[in-house]
Formats: structure tokens, sequence, C-alpha cells
């Protein structure tokens, strides 16, 4: 029973908190879950997006000494939880890609442990720093995430790679720990690569072909033109957040009516309301720098934010078609 006391008083136990909506979170704690596991430590998850109360977050980690952070920030109260964190002497380990958040953090005069870099998913920074490798799997999904066109593995099988493995994984990072694990194996030979990414590929052209349809039909009965500030916008209530959703509507289309931005929303629970902005075209508008001005941020071509549903904002939205920073 002593031993067993002993033992036990010298594992350590790691808060990783990670971005619960997309893949990008989720493997990026499935990794981080790797590397701990090395060390002998346990792990604690605590999933966490944007409309989340930061309090609940704070209150998890209290007495942990080993916190991650991965594919997410707490908006503006991040320079304050970071800085409490590392005064308290917790061993930090912030993995992030988003822009506007890493353009504020060269501001705080302090610098947080990790890894941040735009351009590149934080999946793929976190396999990078934490195991010193990025299996083609890893990169995908990273391609993905911050819409790489130019990938190496070829957009067409990124994007349908990315369909399968949601229906595979479902968000779930223990899942997704077991899918990994043989990706990081160093015997792992090209063709078994291949052949795993013909496969996934195959699969995941099937449910886009599907989701195409669904989207197109949901994208004619519910979309509305509307104004966040001066972007004009196409906007539309629905859980599906991705700019895949409005591919029904051709360029010819959003540029004769002049559009600048995608935004999905959605009512969540907890009483917020949860907005996407994806760019029409490259650089036709800085979403990240829009979001900003809610109190979000994200991506030049991809950001996002969230406000009350009891708001003003929100109530004049619904009302007026436009929803205002002021």
């Amino acid at each position: 029973i002593l031993h067993l006391q002993a033992y036990t008083m010298k594992v350590k136990k790691a808060a990783i908190i990670y971005h619960k909506s997309d893949l990008d979170g989720v493997v990026s704690a499935a990794i981080a879950t790797m590397y701990e596991n090395s060390k002998d430590r346990d792990v604690v998850y605590i999933p966490y997006s944007y409309e989340d109360d930061v309090k609940k977050v704070t209150s998890k980690v209290r007495d942990l000494d080993v916190v991650y952070v991965l594919d997410v920030s707490f908006g503006a109260d991040s320079k304050t939880i970071f800085k409490k964190w590392l005064d308290e002497g917790k061993s930090l380990m912030w993995i992030d890609h988003h822009k506007g958040i890493i353009e504020d953090s060269k501001t705080w005069g302090f610098t947080v442990p990790g890894l941040r870099r735009v351009g590149t998913g934080a999946c793929a920074l976190a396999s990078d720093l934490l195991m010193g490798k990025v299996p083609a799997i890893v990169r995908c999904l990273s391609d993905y995430d911050v819409w790489n066109k130019e990938s190496g593995l070829g957009w067409d099988t990124v994007v349908a790679v990315q369909y399968a493995l949601r229906s595979k994984i479902r968000l779930n990072v223990l899942i997704a720990l077991s899918y990994l694990y043989d990706h990081f194996k160093e015997n792992m030979k090209d063709n078994e690569v291949d052949l795993i990414f013909y496969d996934l590929a195959k699969e995941g052209r099937a449910i886009i072909n599907y989701m195409a349809g669904k989207n197109e039909q949901d994208v004619s009965r519910y979309s509305f033109e509307a104004y966040v500030d001066e972007v004009k916008v196409v906007a539309m209530n629905t859980a599906e957040f991705s700019s895949k959703v409005f591919d029904s509507l051709t360029p010819d289309w959003l540029d004769g009516r002049k559009i600048k931005a995608l935004m999905p929303f959605c009512i969540m629970p907890g009483g917020k309301v949860r907005f996407s902005l994806y760019e029409c075209v490259e650089d036709s508008v800085d979403c990240c720098e829009v979001s900003k001005r809610f109190g979000g941020g994200g991506h030049a071509g991809a950001a996002g934010f969230v406000i009350d549903v009891s708001s003003d904002q929100f109530k004049d939205f619904l009302e007026s078609k436009k929803l205002l920073s002021k």
C-alpha cells in the first residue's frame, strides 16, 4: 500500500485543453497524449470552444502542474490566464496557429512556452514539437485546417480524407489516439500510407457527394444576404461550420451580388451564438480583423466570434439582417 501511495504521488497529471469543434484540436490532443504517456503521466481532457465558460476551464486545472492549450485560446482573457499559470509555476505549453491571438500575444511582455505559427495546423505543430515528426495523415489534416490548396497531397484528397476521418474519429480524442498510433511507427512503409490514403479518400468522396446535395438544399431554403458591419455576407443558421456548406453558390453568383464572405451561425447551449466567417475568394476580406471587432479572431481567410443570444446585437441582426460591432 505504501509503495502504491508513493507511486501515486510521483505521477503528475497533465491537463490537455483542446479545441473540441474540429479534428485539428482533437488530433492535437491525441498527439499530446502520446507524448505525456511516454513520460508516464496521466492526462485530464478539457474540451473547450469559444462559447464555453472560461472559469470552468481554469477551475479544472487549479491543482494540476502541467497544462497544454491546443488549437485554442481564451480570447481577451488569454493574457491574464496564461500569466497567472506561469506565475504559479505551471509547466505550460500553448500550441496555436490563429493569426489574431498570435499577433496580440506579441504585445503581452512575456512569452508562453510552446509553438505558434500562422499557416500550419495545430496538429502538425504539436506533432513536430512533441514527437519530432509529422506523419502524412497529420500533415493532411493540417493542410485542410489552414485551407492549404497547394498541398502536395492534392487538395481533392485532403478534403476527402478530412471527411472520412470525421466519420471515423467523430471528435473523440481516444479514437483519434488509437487511429494515429500506427502512423508514428518508424517502420510504416510508403505503400501502406498510399493504401490508407486511397481507402480514406474513396470513403470521403462518397460522404462529400451526399453532403453536397443536402447542403445545396439547405442553402436554397434557409440562407440569406446580410451585412457584418460593412461586409456583405451570405448567412445561414446551421450547425455545419464549413465554407463547403455554401459550395452550391457559384463564384459568379457571389461576385454579382458583391458577397465578400460566407457566414454560418448557430445558437449554442448556454445562451451564446457562434458565428464563423469565410472569405469567398482570396483577399476578398480579412475575416480575422472583422471577427476581432466582436471579440473573436482566427485567420485572414477563416475566423469566428461569439455573442450573447439575448443581446441587442443579435436581435437587430435577426430583424435588419445587419450585425454591427458598435
